[in-house]
């Protein structure tokens, strides 16, 4: 999962962009309008919270059941 921010001026949105493109599947790119380089899960708590686990949920494989 790719998070980035609009205000980011150490990882541009468009050079964040540039890396989700070259990543494999799965993935997600997710670009927060407000958020500058670390701000992401204080702008958004839950927000942050819902799209990682979201994503996670989709990606790894379930759990092994075990006897």
């Amino acid at each position: 999962m790719a998070i980035a921010g609009a205000r980011d001026r150490h990882t541009t949105p468009a050079e964040s962009a540039e890396l989700f493109a070259r990543a494999r599947s799965p993935k997600q790119y997710w670009l927060l309008p407000q958020a500058a380089h670390q701000d992401f899960e204080r702008l958004g708590p839950l927000d942050y919270e819902r799209e990682v686990i979201s994503f996670l949920n989709r990606a790894l494989p379930p759990p092994a059941l075990t006897d």
